[in-house]
């Protein structure tokens, strides 16, 4: 394994696209020498340029708190202004540095196999109804493509508004505004005014 300027860690096989994971044994092991290596080209600055929110700081150095990860999943409460904008249409996480890095363009351009159940579930994912998404609508949609990452789905119709706010479409603004005047969460209704503002300003300029 080694490292990319995005902090990722990357394998030949598979590039930065894999999911570690800890294991406890009762045996003894041989380990590997540890090593820091980051094969990326030296004039290679796609990932620190892609990042909407400016979190590399530099090759292998991050700013946690300013990466979409962070903002849309780990943040539980509200989201900095400064950094809605770039959020865009995200709702759970980003792949942004990783989509632009040369090292994972041999993996993007191997031809996936299509999950057919998760192609079904894509036909009824919307992002307003994820604004408003009941227990039956995550446990039926959301929850098989976004797994158990976040539990708290408050945290899901918050991200929903601001994506809402980021699409530029003003036809959005009703349900903005049913989630503004209905839920009892001030995260979401902070989110839901956030993106009525937003939309609204983008009509009037």
């Amino acid at each position: 394994m080694t490292y990319g300027k995005n902090n990722f860690v990357y394998t030949k096989e598979n590039g930065s696209f894999i999911i570690l994971n800890t294991f406890l044994v009762d045996a003894e092991l041989e380990y590997d020498a540890p090593t820091i290596t980051c094969p990326c080209p030296p004039e290679c600055h796609r990932c620190i340029d892609a990042c909407p929110n400016h979190a590399i700081l530099a090759p292998g150095r991050l700013h946690p708190q300013s990466c979409i990860l962070y903002s849309n999943h780990v943040n539980k409460g509200v989201i900095p202004l400064e950094l809605r904008e770039g959020l865009g249409t995200c709702i759970h996480g980003c792949d942004i540095c990783q989509l632009v890095c040369p090292r994972n363009q041999p993996v993007l351009k191997k031809a996936a196999r299509k999950d057919m159940f998760i192609e079904a579930l894509k036909k009824d994912f919307d992002l307003e109804k994820v604004l408003v998404l009941d227990e039956a609508y995550y446990r039926d949609v959301v929850h098989p493509i976004m797994y158990n990452y976040i539990r708290d789905l408050d945290l899901f119709r918050r991200n929903a508004a601001i994506a809402l706010g980021n699409t530029g479409d003003v036809s959005h603004i009703p349900a903005l505004e049913k989630a503004l005047a209905t839920s009892a969460n001030p995260i979401v209704r902070d989110a839901a005014q956030w993106a009525i503002e937003r939309l609204t300003k983008a009509v009037n300029n």
